[in-house]
């Protein structure tokens, strides 16, 4: 009987031992945190980076900083009839090179940026087929805007006319059929 209580102090004192070593960490814990190196920390089950030595992540110690790095986006992209090919976003001036995807020449009457400032902006054109451009040529715009941001995020809604060319054969009086246009779509950047 002597022998039964014996073993069992034993089998209880093991896995009282085991069960400490596994809450202390145990081998796992003990590998994961020798490969923190500095200038990175462990802390809950991962490193991270901790530059400043302060013992608390640099994600957390200024997380609107590192969530909009993320987030922001660097684009120009229109729903349908062009192709926005090149863009460029300074100081109260938006640039935007089109490219003509569908037939016929359109001629811009305005183009306006929704997102910008307190107002947004916008900017006006004639809508005369001389002053517009045909299928797969480009033409840059240029767009002063009043915006005091370092990040612009804009709908863009460009309206316009289509001038197709008629296909009836011999003298016409009206040499073109004219459509009137919108589509819309989205710029985003950093102001340079």
């Amino acid at each position: 009987m002597e022998k039964r209580v014996g073993i069992s102090i034993l089998v209880a004192v093991i896995i009282i031992a085991m069960a400490i070593f596994f809450l202390r960490g145990g081998i796992t814990g003990n590998i994961v945190k020798a490969t923190c190196t500095s200038p990175y920390i462990y802390i809950g089950g991962n490193c991270c980076l901790d530059e400043n030595s302060n013992k608390i992540c640099d994600t957390d110690e200024n997380p609107g900083t590192y969530i909009r790095a993320v987030d922001a986006k660097d684009e120009c992209v229109i729903d349908r009839r062009f192709t926005c090919t090149w863009k460029k976003i300074s100081n109260n001036l938006i640039q935007i090179k089109l490219r003509n995807d569908k037939s016929g020449i359109f001629s811009p009457v305005s183009i306006q940026f929704s997102g910008v400032g307190e107002n947004g902006c916008k900017k006006t054109f004639s809508g005369a087929v001389e002053d517009g451009f045909d299928y797969q040529q480009s033409k840059e715009y240029s767009i002063e805007c009043d915006f005091s941001e370092n990040y612009v995020n804009s709908l863009i809604t460009i309206k316009g006319m289509t001038y197709e060319r008629n296909s009836i054969k011999g003298p016409s009086l009206m040499p073109y059929t004219i459509w009137e246009f919108e589509t819309e779509g989205r710029i985003s950047g950093f102001v340079e």
